[in-house]
């Protein structure tokens, strides 16, 4: 997965080096059944897009905390006074740009031979999220019968940006469990009324039925997960979403 993680290197012109899992793993990858059996993980939930409260932050540290024209004003003053933090804004800015193009234009076999198609190719509209990008990627790692286990946030189950890999685990896999938490009792160190969820999915076969959990505040509740499932059919999530 550390490909997603972009090494922007200068010299006359930008260009990203990425770890070729291919040559890294390559009895998995390149053997007579390609893939991995599992791929588990935290992804990443941020957005792909310049964010000048992060760049701008490290010369000013109140930044975070300006109002939106008070930040554009302060932004605006940063880069008259200091040409070398212009030239990295502006640096950062391409780099933002090469990795979209890269995203968008990755050749299958570049970084794995787990799948045939374009590796990028039900991420939907608008921005790009960093935990799309991940599952997606993992579902080309994996070989047939293999499962992906992620933990993501919570929006995945109706955010209308991931339409298109929810489609893909109910039409193309196995989806296995959805178990929704509500950060309540701070399992993570973030806001308490974030939510996130722990996705189960088995590459090939097919969705009968997903089992589920929403809202669920404790850890324990996973390790006794049977009992708080509620299973929820194909033809269910079709009809409660038609799109899907």
């Amino acid at each position: 997965m550390a490909c997603l993680h972009a090494r922007i290197a200068r010299t006359d012109r930008a260009k990203a080096t990425l770890f070729p899992l291919g040559l890294g793993f390559p009895r998995d990858l390149w053997g007579p059944k390609p893939g991995f059996d599992l791929v588990l993980g935290n992804p990443p939930w941020e957005t792909m897009q310049p964010n000048s409260k992060e760049f701008f932050s490290r010369v000013d540290p109140s930044f975070r905390s300006y109002g939106k024209q008070q930040a554009l004003a302060q932004q605006k003053l940063l880069l008259e006074q200091s040409p070398k933090l212009a030239q990295q804004w502006q640096e950062y800015l391409e780099d933002q740009k090469l990795l979209t193009r890269w995203i968008l234009k990755t050749p299958p076999n570049e970084q794995t031979s787990a799948s045939s198609k374009l590796p990028f190719q039900h991420q939907g509209q608008g921005k790009f999220y960093t935990y799309k990008l991940f599952m997606e990627l993992a579902f080309h790692l994996l070989r047939d019968q293999g499962r992906l286990a992620m933990l993501v946030p919570a929006s995945f189950y109706n955010d209308k940006g991931a339409l298109a890999l929810r489609k893909l685990f109910l039409n193309s896999c196995r989806w296995e469990w959805l178990f929704s938490f509500e950060n309540r009792a701070g399992i993570f160190s973030i806001d308490n009324r974030f939510k996130f969820c722990a996705i189960i999915v088995q590459k090939g076969g097919k969705t009968d039925q997903i089992q589920t959990a929403f809202m669920q505040r404790h850890l324990k509740d996973w390790e006794d997960a049977e009992k708080h499932a509620v299973p929820y059919t194909k033809k269910q999530i079709q009809t409660f979403s038609p799109k899907v």
